[in-house]
């Protein structure tokens, strides 16, 4: 027992005074937790692990094309789970309107972390309470065939079974939406019966309901059996998916939602790979695990393609991934690597849900030039976060892709990559007017160059770097971490329990807050800022050491680096 979260929660009014009824067991949870002792079972919780990239595998995975993914919580609400046999499902995703550490632990060590967040209006109307601290991921996905999808899931809460028929009425909702705007919460029982403390308990639908036994290693005192939500997709149609988990009548006694992944532990991914209808003799088919935040996607595993053009990962883990495949330069000159999907550019790569059965990819030719003009430059990159100017290290960056889109053709005409120096150069070229891309998985490019290029010229000096979380024109006097958004200020910094932010900017706006590895342990979208107006985040569950928060606004991210002491 953390006796530096309960004593706070006691003495602070949030948006509700506390009954004393609440108080007075938050007291004798304190004096019960020293009779506390080792338990059989134990349900882990991987924060190390990249979660987002399992999303798939809790709808079945199977060919589903997942997008505009968000997350909307406090830090270390989300996590991944494995040995889950405690509870009834073997792994997945778990989602807390508190933080996941604590959750494998005894029924006796006492969860409840108030991450001062809102509610969600709709989930309110649902409990017939306000709601506080409402954590939600959304994302939209097509499936590949139609049939009837399962999500198994179980919900659990700290304020079983002491507070069943009250005002905390914690709860969750699992909203589908189709393309026509139709919405419904699939997470009922008995047909109608929304998933809460009140509507499932050991008094009411008791059937559904089971208290933690003292022989369970998990620390909510009470949960659901193991529920399915179900609807019918159909295929090739796009939906929007919402799950969201509230407290309710006040913002203390965590609640959280497990959701199974329906895919075993490894999955094959195989397909070919050809150019104008013929297979290629060779090449080399890459995989990058996927990755929601502004950071490099990490490379997962590549394949040398077999001379009848097909390849095949064996032990590939069940989840997000983006496919690209890059022909033999000797064999193909004039070939063009692609993504899956038909895309030139990870950022507009499908991204791929294992397991699946086939994913082929058709490559395309270089138009064909017959001018005598050139272009060039060099690709940087610098682990400095705050600056791109050229007065900070760097460094050339070798075996970039680096690409040149022709305006007049309205396609992309040429690719090659950088060398050992990060230098590129592209010759032969027709007059005309052309733009510079560099392709690095996961980093997305902020800005570009745009040239007019004249017969029989020569040009260079096109230079770009590549930070930690953005690719910009390199002598651009602007910072690697910042954009437009002005006047933003963050404080402390160094921070320690909370961070505030001020800016001058009013509108919607995601804020992020990620770790060096690229994992994300703050996340808060369509967040309404106001001009000047104060907002803080609480920090208290966060480890010491370096971070960098992403304010973005529109197409314009803003980062800037923050040290939590």
């Amino acid at each position: 027992m953390e006796f530096s979260k309960i004593f706070p929660i006691i003495v602070v009014d949030y948006q509700n005074l506390i009954p004393m009824r609440k108080i007075y067991f938050i007291l004798f949870s304190l004096i019960a937790a020293s009779f506390s002792k080792a338990y059989s079972q134990t349900i882990q919780i991987d924060t190390a692990a990249n979660w987002q990239q399992f999303i798939p595998t809790i709808l079945g995975g199977a060919c589903l094309e997942i997008s505009n993914v968000s997350y909307n919580a406090g830090p270390y609400t989300a996590a991944r789970f494995t040995d889950g046999g405690v509870i009834g499902l073997n792994d997945g995703i778990v989602i807390t309107t508190g933080k996941v550490q604590g959750i494998s632990n005894t029924p006796i060590h006492f969860l409840s972390e108030v991450n001062n967040l809102p509610g969600d209006p709709v989930l309110t109307q649902i409990a017939g309470w306000n709601t506080y601290d409402a954590t939600s991921l959304e994302f939209d996905f097509t499936a590949p065939v139609s049939d009837t999808v399962n999500v198994r899931y179980v919900f659990a809460s700290e304020e079983y079974p002491e507070f069943v028929g009250m005002s905390f009425n914690d709860i969750f909702g699992f909203f589908i939406t189709d393309n026509d705007g139709n919405s419904q919460n699939i997470a009922l029982v008995q047909g109608n019966i929304p998933v809460t403390i009140n509507s499932i308990n050991h008094i009411d639908n008791s059937e559904f309901y089971i208290e933690t036994a003292p022989t369970d290693s998990f620390a909510f005192d009470g949960r659901t059996v193991v529920l399915t939500a179900k609807f019918y997709a159909e295929a090739n149609q796009q939906y929007h998916l919402k799950i969201t988990i509230a407290d309710a009548g006040d913002a203390i006694f965590d609640s959280a939602i497990f959701l199974e992944s329906f895919t075993l532990s490894s999955q094959p991914i195989s397909g070919t790979a050809s150019l104008a209808g013929e297979l290629l003799e060779a090449g080399l088919v890459e995989v990058f695990g996927f990755n929601n935040d502004s950071t490099m996607a990490n490379l997962v595993d590549a394949f040398s393609l077999s001379n009848d053009g097909s390849y095949v990962f064996n032990d590939l883990e069940a989840g997000a991934y983006i496919l690209k495949v890059t022909p033999d330069a000797n064999l193909y000159p004039d070939a063009l690597p692609k993504y899956y999907n038909n895309a030139y550019l990870w950022q507009d790569a499908t991204i791929i849900s294992l397991p699946c059965q086939d994913y082929s990819v058709g490559l395309s030719l270089a138009p064909i030039f017959t001018g005598n003009s050139s272009v060039s430059g060099t690709v940087f990159f610098t682990n400095n976060v705050m600056r791109t100017t050229a007065d900070f290290e760097q460094e050339g960056m070798a075996g970039v892709s680096v690409w040149l889109y022709s305006v007049s053709l309205n396609d992309f005409a040429r690719h090659t990559l950088s060398n050992e120096e990060g230098f590129y150069q592209f010759a032969g070229l027709d007059a005309g007017i052309y733009r510079i891309f560099i392709d690095i998985p996961g980093l997305p490019q902020e800005s570009y160059h745009e040239i007019l290029i004249t017969a029989n010229e020569t040009l260079n000096g096109f230079n770009y770097l590549a930070g930690l979380n953005k690719i910009v024109i390199q002598d651009q006097n602007t910072a690697i971490n910042e954009s437009s958004i002005a006047n933003l200020t963050v404080f402390p910094n160094p921070y320690q329990n909370q961070l505030s932010i001020r800016s001058n900017y009013s509108g919607q706006a995601t804020i992020r807050i990620l770790d060096l590895q690229g994992r994300m342990v703050f996340s808060m979208a369509n967040f309404s800022m106001m001009e000047n107006e104060v907002f803080t985040i609480q920090t208290s569950a966060m480890e010491k050491g370096a971070y960098i928060l992403q304010i973005q606004q529109g197409e314009n991210i803003i980062s800037k680096p923050l040290i939590k002491n």
